[in-house]
């Protein structure tokens, strides 16, 4: 099988998941009040929020870091952040159902909650069509590359041009829930793909994960 060629003009649109909008007002309202009125504005470019005890806030918009003086971060802003998210798991990370957002909080050694990081999730179509050839006509892929550079984006984006093809026999074995997003509901950019959760800890589970999806759901 030769190497699928990609024409060096070809126009791809990329374009963000027409849910979005509903999405982050959805996160916006589990935020502390104050802290929601310095992002909320920052709709098309916030990627992270930082929230340490006793610490400014900070974020993360465009690449760019900033920091907010005048207020530091408290336990109230804290516990009202976990209790309208409903809580954390054993793995120290929450999210909001039907959605790509990930918060994950920091502990002290008493198991307080000292820190959170809210991440900013976008299922962003388009982004694989480069690769459309190789997903076509190649029998795999291998995606790598550092932290934050954009893989989980992709492999969802991997995962819409699949399922295009092949329908629900697209199973996505998601071992963190960054694929499809954390609760019940696979975030709808997906379908018709389908999913597998994988249970704490991942180290034990996936692999079982992985033999029911081959043995039970035909992929």
């Amino acid at each position: 099988m030769g190497v699928p060629v990609v024409e060096a003009e070809q126009k791809i649109l990329v374009r963000v998941h027409e849910r979005f909008p509903e999405e982050f007002a959805r996160l916006m309202e589990r935020l502390p009040p104050w802290v929601r009125v310095e992002v909320e504005g920052l709709r098309d470019s916030l990627d992270e929020i930082a929230l340490d005890l006793g610490r400014p806030l900070i974020y993360t918009a465009g690449g760019e870091a900033r920091i907010v003086g005048g207020r530091t971060v408290t336990k109230d802003d804290l516990s009202y952040l976990t209790h309208r998210l409903g809580g954390f798991k054993e793995n120290n990370r929450a999210g909001l159902e039907g959605t790509l957002h990930r918060i994950s909080r920091i502990q002290d050694a008493y198991g307080e909650t000292v820190g959170v990081t809210v991440r900013v999730g976008r299922f962003v179509v388009g982004v694989a069509e480069p690769l459309r050839p190789w997903l076509e006509e190649t029998g795999s892929l291998l995606v790598v590359g550092p932290p934050r550079t954009g893989k989980t984006t992709l492999l969802r984006d991997i995962v819409r041009i699949l399922a295009e093809r092949y329908g629900p026999r697209v199973v996505v074995v998601d071992t963190s829930n960054e694929i499809g997003g954390d609760g019940k509901l696979t975030h709808p950019g997906l379908f018709p793909a389908r999913r597998l959760q994988v249970p704490d800890p991942p180290s034990k589970n996936q692999g079982w994960v992985i033999y029911q999806a081959i043995a039970n759901h035909s992929p």
